[in-house]
């Protein structure tokens, strides 16, 4: 990874009027998936869920993404990321685990 950053002294961020709020966003899960789901939860037959819950397309992301595995479980999974930039100063906030927050924005430069 070292061939991919720049380490240096902390400098202070410039003053600016916008920030820009990084977010964690989660695909819904695929149709197929959700049929499965009902079938399980609710007892119903596979036959009676497209009246229910009718097959669609399922929406792809079009954001950008890292793979990361779950320390607890072992999984590989996607984490997709929004970056939206909005006017005014930073909004302070908490942060995940993995530096992302649904609130909380940073300084946009």
């Amino acid at each position: 990874m070292r061939d991919h950053v720049a380490i240096g002294q902390i400098t202070p961020s410039p003053a600016t009027d916008q920030s820009v709020l990084v977010r964690r966003v989660q695909a819904k899960s695929s149709p197929a998936r959700l049929r499965r789901r009902q079938v399980r939860r609710h007892g119903l037959s596979p036959e009676a869920i497209p009246i229910r819950q009718p097959m669609r397309d399922g929406e792809r992301l079009s954001l950008p993404w890292i793979e990361v595995r779950s320390t607890s479980t072992g999984q590989h999974f996607r984490l997709f990321i929004d970056q939206k930039v909005r006017p005014g100063p930073p909004v302070p906030g908490r942060f995940s685990p993995y530096g992302l927050s649904a609130t909380a924005t940073l300084p946009w430069f």
